[in-house]
């Protein structure tokens, strides 16, 4: 089973990663601490019918052409394309537009000019091949779903990689997770996995691609349905990947998670536009 999600941390201050990597976003880098003994609290929870933009529509990037940013998912419940450092306020920073963040033996980096949206995107890195290594960004929504769409646009630097998951969380010690990542360079995965107390089980599906995967922006989409299909459908650009869900699994209050969880080798993706839209 994999071990439980640890409090909120910061980046470490250093990356270094590429000539476009000019600033490692920690709370320390993107404002200055808050007094001794004031806290600064995560972003809270969002309801289902708020909608929150970490960039304002109109703020796009896009050339006539194809949207880009957060004017492309208008009715997301919650959208954030890196664009703003510090997007809610002087005392905020990214841990506001995030309900959790971690960062352990592991780097977030904004990359200044070279998002999918112009002008920036956000690197995450594990820099350790040992232990068990976190780089991830959390965002809680309230309510009882009928389905869930969490959107981005991804780069990914290595294979076997997970960027997105979906969990949700019925009655105690009941939890679900629908993940969708990289295993090779040319194939992609949706996985549900459930736990039950001491119990879990697990749903995988792979899908090939004629070519690699990696070094290029790709649209992804991790789709979560109760009705009418009950399933999990993980999409990149055109291909998707599917498993079915679990008969008694609970469609409340969704966390959107993007990033790396528990890993224990190098690995690096990049990630602009990500959204989540929700259907009641």
């Amino acid at each position: 089973m994999r071990r439980p999600l640890r409090a909120l941390l910061v980046a470490p201050a250093l990356a270094g990663f590429c000539a476009a990597c000019s600033l490692v976003l920690g709370v320390r880098d993107l404002e200055p601490p808050p007094p001794e003994g004031e806290d600064v609290e995560a972003g809270p929870p969002i309801d289902a019918g708020d909608r929150v933009d970490a960039s304002p529509p109109g703020a796009d990037g896009s050339d006539g052409g194809e949207a880009r940013g957060c004017a492309s998912y208008q009715n997301a419940r919650f959208c954030n394309d890196f664009d703003e450092i510090s997007p809610f306020g002087t005392n905020s920073g990214l841990r506001s537009a995030w309900t959790q963040t971690m960062f352990d033996a592991a780097t977030l980096t904004l990359l200044r000019d070279a998002g999918f949206s112009p002008p920036n995107a956000a690197r995450f890195t594990i820099d350790q091949d040992a232990g068990c290594n976190d780089a991830w960004l959390e965002r809680k929504v309230t309510g009882k779903l009928l389905r869930v769409r969490a959107h981005a646009r991804i780069r990914w630097h290595t294979a076997f990689t997970r960027v997105l998951l979906l969990r949700f969380a019925g009655v105690a010690g009941q939890t679900d997770e629908i993940r969708g990542g990289l295993a090779t360079d040319a194939k992609f995965y949706v996985t549900a996995r459930s736990f039950r107390g001491d119990a879990s089980g697990n749903q995988y599906q792979e899908t090939p691609v004629e070519t690699s995967l990696l070094d290029q922006w790709l649209d992804t989409e991790l789709v979560v349905e109760a009705q009418p299909s009950r399933q999990a459908t993980f999409r990149v650009g055109d291909k998707t990947a599917t498993v079915p869900l679990p008969a008694d699994m609970a469609f409340e209050g969704p966390v959107l998670h993007i990033g790396h969880d528990c890993e224990n080798q190098l690995r690096s993706f990049d990630a602009d536009d990500v959204a989540i839209e929700v259907e009641l």
